[in-house]
């Protein structure tokens, strides 16, 4: 993970079963320690959750399903972050514990080193995408709805798995009171990322709205579950 996060003559990194905060590593019961533990800028220096604004290298992180549920969410919210703000970085689920997993993740890297220019192309609108997003942002902050909502349909041209441009743009349309367009971009915001708190917030505002009570509090107690996960 460290690796991507630096100039090299690599085109893209993989990383089997690796683990971005080496002090929760630790807590959840790793063993082999190199170094002194008493240091926190030991841990630090072995981070990658400690410069994850810097990834520069495209970074596939491949994790058993068999590992600690709380292994597995860590890093899955490692690279939801670095998806958000545009980086180069997925996370693939395999089959498999830490060691059984392994062949599987490889098998995945291989095909996805092979498509690498498809990948880049991805990553590079996806960049784009954050960019317009973030201009969004602004303008709904500003209450200009109207063009902030054309700022978000722009990121979601360039990048359709983009879950923040459609929550934003729902947040935006639901400003104008329009409640049933922005349910749908809630939904779609949900569907692409099943554990986005604010989509799921949102919905339950937009439910309320239009006089679903019941679904609305069911909306926001997920909302309430999934930012205690984070």
């Amino acid at each position: 993970m460290l690796t991507s996060m630096m100039p090299s003559k690599y085109r893209a990194i993989s990383s089997f079963g690796g683990f971005p905060d080496q002090e929760s590593f630790i807590k959840y019961g790793g063993d082999q320690i190199p170094f002194d533990s008493r240091n926190i800028k030991e841990f630090e220096l072995r981070s990658s959750v400690v410069y994850r604004d810097s990834i520069i290298k495209p970074l596939f992180v491949y994790i058993g399903d068999q590992e600690d549920a709380s292994i597995i969410q860590l890093c899955r919210n490692f690279v939801r972050y670095e998806k958000e703000i545009g980086k180069p970085c997925e996370f693939k689920e395999v089959k498999g514990d830490h060691f059984t997993s392994v062949d599987g993740s490889v098998r995945l890297s291989i095909n996805e080193f092979k498509n690498i220019q498809a990948y880049e192309a991805l990553a590079l609108n996806r960049s784009k995408s954050c960019y317009w997003f973030a201009k969004g942002n602004d303008l709904l902050n500003s209450t200009r709805y109207e063009e902030a909502i054309k700022y978000y349909e722009q990121a979601i041209i360039l990048d359709q798995q983009n879950a923040l441009a459609w929550n934003g743009k729902g947040a935006a349309i639901a400003s104008m009171g329009r409640y049933d367009g922005a349910m749908e971009c809630f939904e779609k915001a949900i569907e692409i990322d099943g554990e986005f708190p604010l989509a799921w917030e949102n919905k339950a505002y937009a439910l309320r709205a239009l006089g679903k009570i019941a679904e609305s509090n069911s909306a926001l107690v997920k909302a309430g579950q999934l930012s205690y996960m984070r």
